[in-house]
């Protein structure tokens, strides 16, 4: 099945890919049709009817996002909410940064590194 509408240009008539349920033997499948055709040939020499198909999509890498009940999956996940309300861009990555070098110390004293 497709979700998607195909359109050939520089042809005298213009072809769309649409889905089809053929009632006969219950095959549905994709085919070039004009965009005003509502029925297509079958292989079994039946007479499919056009069906609507789902669209068919993908997320944006980093679109999906937990809601706001949802606890944060770690403390060093990037929220961006702060720079919504408002806070300006140099005072976020400075928060970012003093979070990081505070996560450094850690692991640092941890391991005996440092003072």
């Amino acid at each position: 099945m497709s979700g998607f509408t195909v359109k050939l240009r520089g042809a005298p008539a213009a072809l769309i890919a649409r889905d089809f349920l053929c009632p006969e033997c219950g095959t549905i499948f994709a085919d070039l049709v004009p965009p005003d055709a509502a029925t297509a040939p079958c292989d079994c020499l039946g007479i499919a009817e056009r069906i609507m198909s789902a669209a068919l999509f993908r997320p944006q890498r980093g679109a999906v996002r937990t809601g706001k009940s949802d606890p944060p999956p770690s403390f060093k996940a990037l929220d961006t909410s702060k720079l919504a309300d408002g806070m300006k861009l140099k005072e976020f990555r400075a928060e970012r940064r003093k979070m990081w070098d505070d996560v450094r110390r850690a692991e640092w004293k941890a391991k005996g590194i440092g003072r």
